[in-house]
Protein backbone atom coordinates (compact mmCIF):
# COMPACT_ATOMS: atom_id res chain seq x y z
CA UNK A 1 0.00 0.00 0.00
CA UNK A 2 2.87 2.38 0.78
CA UNK A 3 4.29 1.77 -2.68
CA UNK A 4 0.95 2.63 -4.28
CA UNK A 5 0.75 5.85 -2.25
CA UNK A 6 4.29 6.77 -3.28
CA UNK A 7 3.57 6.13 -6.95
CA UNK A 8 0.39 8.19 -6.78
CA UNK A 9 2.19 11.12 -5.16
CA UNK A 10 5.01 10.85 -7.71
CA UNK A 11 2.49 11.00 -10.56
CA UNK A 12 0.75 13.99 -8.98
CA UNK A 13 4.04 15.90 -8.76
CA UNK A 14 4.84 14.99 -12.37
CA UNK A 15 1.47 16.35 -13.53
CA UNK A 16 2.01 19.58 -11.58
CA UNK A 17 5.42 20.04 -13.22
CA UNK A 18 3.98 19.47 -16.68
CA UNK A 19 1.19 21.97 -16.06
CA UNK A 20 3.70 24.57 -14.85
CA UNK A 21 5.86 24.06 -17.94
CA UNK A 22 2.79 24.33 -20.16
CA UNK A 23 1.82 27.60 -18.50
CA UNK A 24 5.31 29.01 -19.05
CA UNK A 25 5.35 28.09 -22.72
CA UNK A 26 1.94 29.43 -23.73
CA UNK A 27 2.35 32.19 -26.32
CA UNK A 28 1.59 35.77 -25.31
CA UNK A 29 -2.00 36.86 -25.40
CA UNK A 30 -3.46 33.37 -25.22
CA UNK A 31 -5.83 32.30 -22.52
CA UNK A 32 -5.10 29.43 -20.21
CA UNK A 33 -7.85 26.93 -21.06
CA UNK A 34 -8.22 25.82 -17.44
CA UNK A 35 -8.59 29.30 -15.90
CA UNK A 36 -9.48 31.61 -18.78
CA UNK A 37 -6.84 34.13 -17.68
CA UNK A 38 -4.51 35.91 -20.08
CA UNK A 39 -0.96 34.60 -19.82
CA UNK A 40 2.34 35.81 -21.22
CA UNK A 41 5.13 33.81 -22.75
CA UNK A 42 8.23 32.75 -20.86
CA UNK A 43 10.28 35.32 -22.78
CA UNK A 44 7.89 38.13 -21.81
CA UNK A 45 8.05 37.08 -18.17
CA UNK A 46 11.87 37.10 -18.29
CA UNK A 47 11.85 40.59 -19.82
CA UNK A 48 9.46 41.85 -17.15
CA UNK A 49 11.74 40.51 -14.42
CA UNK A 50 14.74 42.14 -16.08
CA UNK A 51 12.93 45.50 -16.23
CA UNK A 52 11.85 45.14 -12.61
CA UNK A 53 15.39 44.44 -11.39
CA UNK A 54 16.88 47.23 -13.50
CA UNK A 55 19.28 45.07 -15.51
Amino acid sequence: MARLDFEFQRDQVWIEVLLDVRDLLLPAGEEDPSTGKQVGSLLEKARAIRRFTGR
